[in-house]
């Protein structure tokens, strides 16, 4: 993958066999040298697979859905001040940019879209196994680009390949999840 501005070129081979390219990483780059600059695929052995369980919790004690309409939901204004994206209970969503250049009302994680997990957290007295726990906090993470994403990156980038069931969840995709919030931010396509 590489940029210069706001313009980006994919590799159309994707990444060679037992390579991936990971959307944390490119954002990160992108973020450092967002005039021009370039991130390539990565040996998939640097990636530890997630093993174990993990709690899933009562943290969210009900299922908040929009107000109207469902995801994916289009939105107007970038942030949290959008009334597109207010839930039942008045709160906000975030709404932020797609790879479309779209503006899109994240779900929160106890929205409908992940309604499998909860079941299946609830089912389980609220311990999945790691690696599930990985693919939905993968998804959460990455809903909107997603779901906004080309064909072609769909299976470009680590964490799409996560959601799409292609390769496994890994701990490697939560390491640089912590950064992402703020990197989002400034990479708006």
């Amino acid at each position: 993958m590489a940029w210069k501005g706001k313009s980006f070129t994919f590799n159309s081979n994707g990444c060679p066999t037992n390579y991936v390219c990971s959307l944390t990483k490119a954002m990160i780059s992108y973020n450092l040298s967002p005039e021009s600059g370039s991130y390539f695929c990565e040996s998939i052995d640097i990636y530890t697979t997630a093993t174990g369980y993990s709690y899933c919790g009562q943290d969210l004690l009900y299922r908040k859905l929009l107000k109207t309409g469902s995801f994916p939901k289009q939105c107007t204004n970038q942030g949290f001040s959008d009334s597109d994206c207010m839930l039942e209970d008045g709160t906000i969503v975030e709404c932020k940019c797609g790879f479309d250049s779209g503006l899109y009302c994240r779900p929160n994680p106890n929205s409908e879209v992940f309604s499998n997990f909860w079941s299946e957290c609830d089912s389980n007295d609220n311990v999945v196994t790691a690696d599930f726990y990985e693919y939905y906090k993968t998804y959460y993470d990455y809903y909107v680009e997603y779901k906004t994403s080309l064909s072609c990156t769909t299976e470009l980038f680590k964490e799409f390949s996560v959601i799409s069931g292609k390769i496994t969840a890994s701990t490697g995709i939560s390491y640089g999840l912590g950064m992402i919030g703020i990197l989002m931010l400034a990479w708006g396509l």
